[in-house]
């Protein structure tokens, strides 16, 4: 490491191609240092997401004039346009850090998938076992060795997975506000409606009970989840009955039934005829 003012250090510089910069999330820089007893950061602004992994000692990060203590194993990050200043905060054992500066349209939300946000840029805790070997990955282009792109972003995407296995995922935290589960609920049977859905399953994944998930889904959409999802597939159904040369057949699989017979009884249930006689009053006559 080279010797500065309050640090010892390793920078690495990247100019980001236009691969990487066709993907969500790409380094601009990164480095590691061994802070001297004077050592303190800001208070300043920066442009990217910083994120600052603590390898040994203490830090005192300010940010917004919010005060943190942070120790070895934790994490923080800087926001773009956001007045921050951190400094060591105990001598022994001296502070060091790892620390790789991103940007790119999806870092933020990956951020928050790790467990760190603008209104809480930290993590108590955050360096597992299997985060420190990822970071011990960084040795290589900081010291100066040649990378490629692939691996960069590999190496990013790792660590991200890493640092969000640590963290509940959103549904299956039973943790949604009523509106939340609701709208992630909508936009979950309008993605997956082509697939073997059970409304008791998505309750589950959202954390509550299948009588209170199917009343308030019921009382806020207008119809229950099931007729929500019947709607979903038949609506898409019509649109290849009535655009394409799909087989009744194809269409039944490419909707969500098992066969031909579930998706023809489920049909003519909710529309009071086949889709055979849909197709041809519709005027596609091919079939």
């Amino acid at each position: 490491m080279r010797e500065y003012a309050t640090e010892y250090a390793d920078y690495w510089f990247n100019v980001p191609s236009g691969f990487e910069k066709s993907g969500g999330v790409w380094l601009v820089r990164a480095g590691k240092n061994i802070a001297k007893p004077n050592y303190e950061v800001g208070p300043k602004q920066i442009e990217c997401f910083g994120l600052h992994f603590i390898i040994n000692g203490s830090a005192l990060l300010e940010y917004n004039g919010n005060p943190v203590s942070l120790q070895k194993g934790d994490i923080f990050c800087l926001y773009p346009h956001i007045s921050c200043k951190y400094r060591t905060a105990s001598g022994k054992p001296p502070l060091e850090m790892v620390w790789l500066t991103m940007s790119g349209p999806q870092t933020e939300a990956m951020l928050e998938m790790a467990g760190i946000t603008r209104q809480r840029p930290y993590r108590h805790n955050g360096i597992s076992r299997p985060v420190g070997k990822a970071l011990e990955q960084t040795e290589s282009f900081i010291g100066g060795k040649p990378v490629g792109k692939l691996k960069l972003n590999a190496f990013i995407h790792h660590l991200f997975a890493l640092l969000e296995a640590d963290v509940p995922e959103e549904a299956e935290s039973g943790n949604f506000a009523e509106g939340d589960w609701l709208d992630w609920a909508v936009r979950y049977l309008r993605l997956h409606y082509t697939e073997p859905l059970r409304i008791e399953q998505l309750a589950q994944l959202v954390g509550v009970h299948r009588t209170h998930f199917s009343h308030v889904f019921a009382k806020t959409i207008g119809v229950s989840p099931q007729k929500f999802l019947l709607r979903l597939r038949m609506d898409r159904a019509n649109e290849l009955l009535r655009d394409t040369e799909l087989s009744i057949g194809e269409i039944a699989l490419s909707v969500g039934y098992p066969d031909l017979y579930a998706f023809s009884r489920a049909y003519k249930t909710h529309t009071g005829h086949s889709p055979t006689d849909y197709r041809y009053r519709a005027g596609n006559n091919r079939y």
